[in-house]
């Protein structure tokens, strides 16, 4: 039998998700901001899913023994890694910017895109984009 062991740290993001950890399709463990749980498997090489409700999931095949980390993201593209209640705003803008502008004033446009490009950069400075879990995989004989 071999032990793997995941943690979620405390200055993980998103704390209000749960992370559902599932080892070859067999749901084992949920964790929560600062968690850890310990899976007992007897294979030597398993199938990783960490998910959530809303952030997505990554999939990941291991050699048990190895240790990694499983990067947690939303969607990719241009609103990557954000917050659903930062993207509101960003969205709102950017359907003012494209819906409210008159031709003659076609520099309102590049103002507004302008401040929205400042704003998500100010966001990716200061606010932390990644989530993650550690997973660490120990390999215990059992007696």
């Amino acid at each position: 039998m071999k032990t793997l062991r995941f943690s979620r740290p405390k200055e993980a993001v998103y704390n209000e998700t749960q992370y559902q950890i599932q080892v070859n399709g067999v749901q084992l463990a949920s964790l929560k901001q600062g968690e850890s749980a310990e899976v007992r498997v007897d294979v030597n090489q398993a199938e990783i899913q960490a998910s959530t409700r809303f952030y997505g999931s990554r999939k990941a095949m291991v050699e048990l023994g190895d240790e990694m980390e499983i990067q947690f993201s939303k969607t990719p593209g241009f609103l990557y890694r954000f917050h659903p209640l930062f993207e509101l705003p960003l969205i709102a803008v950017c359907i003012w910017n494209i819906y409210y502008i008159d031709l003659p004033s076609i520099r309102n446009f590049f103002i507004g895109t302008g401040v929205l490009l400042m704003l998500l950069s100010i966001y990716r400075l200061v606010v932390k984009r990644n989530d993650w879990i550690r997973m660490s995989i120990q390999k215990k004989e059992q007696d």
